[in-house]
């Protein structure tokens, strides 16, 4: 296991200091900074698992537009730990999610409320109606996502 030195312990303020300042006043996201994989990789480390069912769930994100190399990914919840699968996993999919990778950028940096992007239709969500419903809980988004940007 990693663990922090003392120096990187220290260190933890400043840089939590320096992601605050950037969601701040990060310029608006352009379509060069649009990376499903690291998108989904991010999601991952920040689903509270802790609300989620018992047992293995499947989410399974099919990014419209994107293309085919990067357009589905799994994450496969089971026994406390997260998995990010790049091909089909072997099991059905609990809930899928539809939508732009825009789109859930945005929402995952804070720039757009999970509940309207789905009543707006951007995001789609199929499966079990009660996962369905639970998945925008999950989905603890980052750290810096409830700090309010400013514009220069």
């Amino acid at each position: 296991d990693y663990v922090l030195t003392e120096a990187g312990l220290e260190l933890e303020p400043v840089l939590s200091k320096i992601g605050e300042w950037g969601q701040r006043w990060a310029r608006d996201i352009q379509p060069e900074d649009l990376d499903p994989g690291w998108l989904v990789w991010n999601i991952h480390r920040r689903l509270d698992i802790s609300a989620m069912p018992p047992g293995r769930t499947v989410i399974e994100i099919v990014f419209t537009g994107a293309p085919a190399n990067h357009r589905n990914f799994w994450l496969v919840h089971e026994a406390g730990e997260v998995d990010v699968c790049l091909k089909f996993p072997g099991f059905d999919s609990d809930v899928t999610m539809h939508t732009t990778v825009r789109v859930l950028a945005e929402v995952w940096r804070g720039i757009r409320p999970i509940r309207q992007e789905i009543t707006a239709k951007r995001i789609r969500i199929e499966g079990n109606a009660t996962l369905c419903r639970a998945l925008p809980s999950w989905l603890l988004l980052s750290v810096y996502a409830p700090i309010k940007r400013r514009r220069l």
